[in-house]
């Protein structure tokens, strides 16, 4: 069910996580974590379902869930990472980031969603205590409406992890 709210503070059940929700967003719950859709329909934010990178090692016996953070990975290891989410990206790029309080791998870039929509996308990763928190922003191009980045960009500012 798609709920409208004029702003509020997002928890997520495992981790504790939580971040402010700008009003102007509907929020639909998914497998995959959370979407939160413009009301004009010109932008979507994920937050995705923080992935526990720990307890998939095969040797998390020898290392603490503490030691994988942001420290533990570099850009590279971010590349290609557009490709989870658009289709024909020909201008990826990958820096580090803080936003906020924290740290991130952002990853950006355009191309086409699985209907064939034009889209530009950002894609902010932060690694904590075993946890990455991933968060994709999509801004349809063909779009006349106002730019939401600014939302999604508060959404990450007042994340805590």
């Amino acid at each position: 069910m798609d709920i409208v709210y004029a702003g509020y503070t997002y928890t997520d059940d495992d981790t504790g996580a939580t971040f402010d929700v700008p009003s102007g967003w509907v929020k639909d719950e998914q497998s995959r974590g959370v979407v939160f859709t413009s009301t004009d329909d010109t932008a979507e934010a994920l937050f995705l379902k923080p992935h526990d990178i720990w307890s998939s090692l095969d040797n998390k016996d020898s290392i603490s869930r503490d030691a994988i953070n942001q420290e533990a990975f570099v850009e590279d290891d971010f590349i290609g990472f557009s490709s989870n989410f658009i289709a024909d990206c020909k201008d990826e790029k990958v820096s580090s980031e803080t936003i906020g309080s924290y740290d991130y791998f952002v990853v950006t870039g355009s191309g086409y969603t699985k209907g064939g929509t034009k889209v530009q996308m950002e894609s902010c990763t932060h690694i904590e205590n075993g946890y990455a928190y991933q968060w994709v922003f999509f801004k349809y191009a063909d779009s006349s409406s106002q730019d939401r980045s600014s939302d999604y960009i508060a959404m990450i500012e007042s994340a805590k992890y």
